[in-house]
């Protein structure tokens, strides 16, 4: 079963993003804060992210910089409470493979995902 890491300082964010992929089937691991979403990464496996860029500490951004030096391969999806087009450019330069506005489109999201791991999985 995939492993979804669900990142955001937002508790409902989190929660309803971890429900959601919970439902869907994937096993779901929370973290509030970037510096506790690369804990989980050293210690778990996870197959995708979904990362909030605005984040108390480590950007995400930052994390998502950290984040390809260390799991190159691994799926990163930003989330953002912005539509800004040169922050999306930004993460998608560093290595993201989609940008999701809030609210969120779950439905957009779950296609998104269940695509890459498709992808990468095989």
């Amino acid at each position: 079963m995939p492993t979804v890491l669900v990142v955001d300082d937002d508790e409902a964010v989190r929660t309803l993003l971890s429900r959601f992929f919970g439902k869907k089937g994937y096993a779901v691991r929370a973290a509030e804060s970037a510096e506790e979403a690369l804990g989980v990464l050293e210690k778990e496996r996870i197959h995708v992210v979904l990362l909030d860029i605005v984040l108390p500490g480590i950007s995400g951004l930052d994390a998502l910089r950290r984040i390809r030096i260390t799991w190159p391969d691994l799926p990163v999806v930003m989330i953002s409470g912005q539509d800004d087009e040169d922050v999306a450019k930004e993460t998608l330069r560093y290595g993201a493979f989609d940008y999701v506005v809030k609210p969120l489109d779950f439905e957009y999201l779950e296609r998104t995902v269940y695509l890459k791991l498709m992808q990468r999985l095989g």
